[in-house]
């Protein structure tokens, strides 16, 4: 609507449309003109409103977006037992300068614990040719070693949990089973329309890759609004992830084992 002559405001209606990565988003909104002058000239400005990004938006708020991984599938043999799964471990690290800061008796303990020396210790550290002041792993245990109790209190150490590809059956399976690494450039330029991202783990060989589009499932995400303090106001949009699909094989995961360990001999 076009302004009176002595008009200063301008009161006009929008729509807005966007895509997210999780769907289209669409709201309707207002928002006002003001004439100003400048030393320039004389016009019109939009007088800025928060509400122009999402309607439920106030100064301060902020727009959060993540997302949800999926959990990968796993493969069993025809008894249930698992040839590749999902397992939690931890990570044994050291930051070298706060290393250097701790005392003899913490250090020894590490040594202890993970039953190395300190110039195997010295020479991983050397070898990683890190910054001071970012962490080296030393080692990987399993969630439920033991050890890691032992470590939690030694100064200097972090320990830090992730989750990774696990096979049970190791080398008697490796050859069927195949295994997962990260992905690489020219397969993500192929494959990013289908929700991948440079980050994510892709099946590099047997069964692993063959059936890498059932074992991956699809990712989700969120889209919200935190208000000034960080707490949650206002979830635009959600999606959740789709775990993989559990593959059974036909293959006997005790019988496998036992011809691997005679043919070994």
């Amino acid at each position: 609507e076009k302004p009176g002559a002595d008009s200063s405001e301008l009161t006009f209606s929008y729509q807005l449309d966007m895509d997210t990565f999780l769907q289209p988003i669409s709201f309707k909104g207002s928002a006002t003109m003001v004439k100003e002058e400048t030393q320039a000239h004389q016009g019109w400005y939009v007088a800025w409103n928060p509400t122009f990004i999402f309607p439920e938006m106030a100064e301060g708020d902020k727009v959060r977006a993540s997302t949800l991984a999926p959990k990968r599938g796993t493969i069993m043999d025809r008894g249930g037992h698992h040839l590749a799964t999902d397992k939690v471990v931890v990570d044994v690290c050291i930051v070298p300068r706060d290393w250097q800061r701790a005392p003899q008796g913490d250090q020894q303990k590490l040594l202890h614990v993970l039953a190395t020396t300190s110039e195997a210790l010295a020479s991983m550290l050397q070898a990683s040719s890190a910054n001071p002041d970012s962490p080296v792993r030393l080692a990987t245990l399993p969630e439920e070693d033991t050890r890691l109790a032992l470590l939690a209190n030694v100064n200097g150490v972090t320990l830090s949990k992730k989750e990774v590809r696990y096979y049970p059956f190791k080398e008697a399976f490796a050859h069927l089973i195949g295994y997962v690494g990260p992905i690489d450039q020219k397969k993500w330029e192929a494959l990013k329309e289908k929700g991948y991202t440079p980050y994510d783990l892709i099946g590099k060989a047997g069964l692993e890759q063959l059936y890498e589009e059932e074992l991956r499932g699809t990712g989700g995400g969120i889209i919200k609004i935190n208000d000034a303090s960080g707490a949650l106001k206002k979830v635009i949009a959600e999606k959740p992830a789709t775990n993989g699909k559990t593959i059974a094989l036909t293959v006997d995961a005790t019988l496998q084992q036992t011809i691997y360990e005679q043919m070994k001999q």
